[in-house]
């Protein structure tokens, strides 16, 4: 099993910069890090679900607050630019490119 730390750079490469699991899995390599291409999937899978409860809580943050403004500059994900929801104090990001209504806002 990854630790956190190992964890969260497959995503990074995964997500943020669009590598492939298997790739991924031969970026971690050259680290000392041995994880198959599957490994990175479950991963990646596993952060997904711990972290999913702490999202949904800043979504409902944002949803309650009493001013919102689209972020229409937008961040980059798998290589798009995402729009956002940006409140003073949080800015959520869809986990995958959605229109700003299916996020609520």
């Amino acid at each position: 099993m990854l630790g956190p730390r190992a964890v969260a750079l497959a995503t990074e490469l995964n997500k943020e910069l669009g590598l492939s699991p298997q790739k991924t899995s031969e970026a971690l390599s050259r680290f000392g890090i041995g994880v198959t291409a599957g490994g990175v999937v479950q991963a990646i899978a596993r952060q997904a679900r711990a972290l999913a409860p702490t999202y949904e809580a800043l979504i409902e943050g944002v949803r309650a607050s009493p001013a919102v403004a689209p972020d229409e500059t937008g961040w980059p994900i798998n290589g798009e630019v995402v729009p956002g929801s940006v409140e003073v104090e949080t800015a959520v990001l869809p986990p995958r490119p959605l229109p700003l209504a299916a996020c609520g806002v």
